[in-house]
């Protein structure tokens, strides 16, 4: 079954100043990472819940997903709500 994804104007404005970021600290490097980034945020279309849910499910009341990206110092929590 396929979801479909859907980023709030809040992730989106959050997803450029990262790749502003990310581009201005790591030129070379940077849209790779970015590119990872959008690809991990694709595949929630397909396989959801494979990600735990989140700590605020139970106060959401809602089923919301955590999915993890990136390594070390610099981890995103990507939040999803399914219906």
């Amino acid at each position: 079954m396929a979801y479909e994804v859907k980023l709030t104007a809040a992730a989106k404005q959050a997803a450029d100043s990262i790749y502003d970021w990310v581009t201005t600290e790591a030129p070379l490097r940077g849209p790779g990472w970015f590119e990872e980034l959008i690809e991990a945020l694709s595949s929630l279309d397909m396989l959801p819940l494979r990600c735990p849910h989140a700590r605020e499910a139970a106060e959401a009341g809602r089923d919301v997903r955590c999915l993890i990206f990136g390594r070390t110092r610099h981890r995103y929590r990507i939040l999803g709500v399914f219906k």
